[in-house]
């Protein structure tokens, strides 16, 4: 498996390449968690969660 690495730009933190688990190791397990717990349906609910990545160029233009 490929190591990927979080890089700064302008202040915000490119984690595009990173896994669940290497994101929540990155800002913190219990902010992860807690986040996650916020955002995720209950379970037999629906839920439709998305990120907005404006600063980081698509993956084919790196």
């Amino acid at each position: 498996m490929q190591q990927q690495e979080t890089t700064i730009q302008g202040g915000l933190i490119d984690v595009s390449g990173l896994s669940l688990h290497q994101l929540g190791d990155e800002i913190g397990g219990s902010v992860f968690e807690q986040t996650l717990r916020e955002i995720l349906a209950a379970p037999g609910e629906s839920a439709v969660c998305g990120f907005d990545s404006i600063a980081a160029p698509p993956p084919s233009e790196r």
